[in-house]
């Protein structure tokens, strides 16, 4: 067994995915096939056409994690997604991804590179033993940012817990390129024109994890994040939120406070404007811990903020 390149990609990163035995490659080609309606033809530049049941996956898979953070769901913007589909073939055809993809790539077209520079991006990996994601599992890729090699970033998943995001399109072009090889490319549009549709916020703030959170959504090496909603009908209004003085303390309820560490905070525009991240020692599962952050400063007013979670089944 040995260690392919791969990327979960936001502005920059690329990580070390581990590669399969060649029995479990093999799988990927039914796996791949089992996505479409319309087989992609990579070598002939034809993304292909998804299947409605992948479509839905995607969609019920970000919505049910939305829902867990107190967020809106999304709809699917079924428009977007010819382009999408135009990134991932390009992706998949030249083993590479980029958000600034040039003229020169095989497959190019204007649509899928402006498509590049709206979406979280996956993929551009082409091997015979390249190990199949579904989409489902690059959803969660997305949300987890654990194989995000730059150290405390969590883009992706600050653009799919966007309180602000209403809807959201994707595009994934896997299959059997140059002979014996496997190729994907995927990507989902995260980025609107500000302002194209209302968001209904109710939510206060978007931590993760936050209270019971399932399993199959969380990683051990990921970070903990938290932001701050303190307006609720316009996004950018978020910026004024200083964590520079923030208190953070993570207790096992009626037990010890873990070890934080990896403390990192910032005001960009990565989905809202502001973000408190950290790494917080030993989380077990089927344990409370206690989240407390305090010292904020929200609009120039001090502001404490406690919450809890739990990994679950």
């Amino acid at each position: 067994m040995r260690c392919l390149r791969g990327r979960f990609h936001f502005i920059f990163g690329v990580v070390l995915l581990c590669g399969v035995l060649p029995s479990a490659a093999n799988d990927f080609k039914s796996s791949s096939q089992a996505l479409y309606v319309v087989q992609p033809d990579v070598a002939h530049c034809s993304s292909g056409t998804m299947s409605d049941a992948t479509r839905q996956s995607v969609l019920d898979t970000l919505n049910d994690i939305r829902r867990l953070h107190g967020l809106s769901a999304v709809k699917y913007d079924a428009e977007s997604e010819a382009q999408e589909m135009q990134i991932a073939l390009m992706m998949a055809a030249n083993g590479q991804e980029s958000h600034s993809p040039p003229a020169s790539w095989k497959c190019f077209t204007k649509a899928g590179a402006e498509a590049a520079g709206q979406s979280n991006l996956y993929g551009g990996l082409v091997d015979p033993n390249l190990n199949f994601m579904s989409p489902q599992e690059e959803v969660i890729g997305w949300l987890t940012d654990a194989n995000n090699a730059f150290a405390n970033n969590v883009g992706h998943r600050r653009w799919l817990l966007d309180p602000f995001l209403t809807r959201v399109a994707y595009g994934k072009v896997a299959g059997v390129y140059d002979g014996d090889n496997f190729t994907d490319g995927s990507a989902i549009r995260v980025i609107y024109p500000f302002g194209s549709e209302t968001a209904n916020v109710t939510a206060d703030m978007v931590a993760y994890p936050d209270g019971d959170y399932p399993n199959r959504y969380f990683d051990k090496r990921a970070l903990l994040s938290f932001v701050v909603i303190a307006d609720k009908t316009e996004k950018y209004a978020n910026g004024d939120v200083d964590f520079s003085a923030a208190k953070i303390s993570v207790t096992e309820r009626g037990g010890a406070r873990l070890d934080i560490k990896d403390v990192a905070y910032d005001n960009a525009g990565y989905g809202l404007p502001n973000n408190l991240q950290f790494r917080a020692s030993s989380i077990k599962p089927y344990i409370v811990y206690d989240v407390a952050i305090t010292g904020v400063k929200v609009n120039q007013q001090l502001r404490d903020y406690q919450y809890w979670f739990r990994i679950v089944k």
